[in-house]
């Protein structure tokens, strides 16, 4: 890592000709992100197409890659230093993708500065660490809650979550788990633990955490919804919210750091497009779905599976849940025929292609379904509206009866 205050160049083609440019400055910080992830901050100029180029430092070594800049201020840029474009280089040669970032389920952490903290938990005048304030945890995690965590892989932790940042550069300390952030998933790190005031030694394998509400996409994801009867539900995720303007939107913030055993996804209902199918209902939104007649859908394909084979009665029943009062069960409430009758209109109206995104039907239901068509073109209609995939299940049920 380059020291503070030391001369950097970086070359790249940011915005305002065609050319390359070159600018220069001074290492300002070396810190973390909201990720944990290693950064240096310099404050030689970094505009929008700068991302990607190389920085330089005195010797003309590479000592990272431009990232991006803060625009609520001057002269601050990022850079992703040279070890972590390296780990991502080494593990984007996996046969399948790039793993993540690896992080220990210690999602919330407590600093331990009282000392009468510290006698609490047991720890001597001289031991730092930090200690675990959440019952978190993760495959492959063996920390639990209430676990003072002193050290890893030998490195001690202080009392206010840092550790050195290198042996030779005492003076300059970042957050401690930036010890993770810059290994591979699957690496092997030896914590030391004190709990019920006896210290011990944890090997853990590092793994990626799954959240509820995932903080990514993915690369060239496509967004994932379902349409019935006007309501428009997706599994919420960071980067939906972040295009959200409404202050109802930040109350799913507690859900932000909760983790995931499974496939489960938090669905919600985001609006209703307005229609005389749902009428009473318009303006709803940013409401957490609990059930559909009954059923409860873990994630967005269990929805639309539910929606398609399992909605037989005379009325559609979606539950939902207010964030301004958890405690209140709110119905969505249609007559099923009208709600089939609207479809076409309600898509045509809003200018939508089908009524669910192609990843939210499940292989299993795809499966049924082209069993019931026999056409090519019949199956590849059906997928764009409820009524189709519902009308290709009846037609299978009826082959299945004869």
């Amino acid at each position: 890592l380059p020291s503070l205050d030391e001369n950097v160049t970086c070359c790249g083609f940011p915005m305002g000709g065609s050319q390359i440019s070159v600018t220069r400055g001074v290492v300002s910080r070396i810190d973390v992100d909201s990720q944990h992830v290693l950064r240096i901050q310099i404050d030689a100029a970094i505009n929008p197409g700068n991302s990607g180029g190389p920085v330089f430092d005195e010797h003309g070594d590479v000592v990272g890659v431009a990232s991006a800049h803060l625009r609520a201020a001057s002269n601050i840029g990022y850079i992703i230093p040279g070890k972590i474009v390296e780990l991502f280089l080494n593990m984007s040669q996996e046969p399948k993708h790039v793993p993540g970032i690896p992080t220990l389920a210690i999602l919330g952490s407590q600093n331990l500065e009282s000392k009468a903290l510290r006698r609490t938990l047991g720890l001597e005048d001289l031991d730092g660490g930090v200690r675990k304030s959440t019952d978190d945890t993760s495959k492959g995690d063996k920390l639990k809650a209430n676990d003072v965590l002193l050290a890893i892989d030998g490195i001690p932790i202080g009392y206010d979550g840092t550790i050195q940042l290198s042996a030779t550069r005492p003076d300059e300390r970042i957050n401690f788990r930036s010890l993770v952030t810059c290994q591979r998933v699957g690496s092997k790190v030896l914590l030391d633990v004190l709990r019920d005031k006896q210290r011990k030694e944890l090997e853990v394998v590092l793994d990626t955490c799954q959240f509820l509400v995932p903080q990514y996409d993915g690369f060239d994801a496509c967004p994932l919804y379902t349409v019935c009867g006007g309501c428009v539900f997706s599994p919420l995720t960071v980067p939906l919210i972040s295009e959200k303007k409404s202050n109802k939107i930040s109350s799913f913030s507690q859900y932000f750091r909760k983790q995931r055993t499974g496939n489960e996804q938090l669905l919600v209902l985001h609006k209703v497009l307005n229609d005389e199918v749902n009428v009473g209902y318009h303006g709803w939104r940013n409401m957490i779905l609990k059930s559909v007649n009954g059923y409860t859908p873990k994630n967005i394909q269990e929805l639309v599976d539910i929606i398609v084979r399992k909605v037989k009665g005379k009325t559609v029943e979606f539950h939902v849940q207010s964030m301004e009062s958890e405690d209140a069960d709110w119905i969505i409430c249609m007559d099923t025929q009208e709600v089939l009758d609207a479809e076409q209109r309600i898509l045509y109206r809003h200018m939508i292609a089908s009524w669910t995104s192609t990843d939210a039907i499940s292989r299993e239901l795809r499966d049924a379904i082209e069993e019931g068509e026999s056409s090519e073109a019949e199956k590849s209609v059906c997928y764009n509206t409820m009524c189709g995939m519902r009308k290709a299940l009846g037609k299978k049920e009826k082959d299945e009866e004869k």
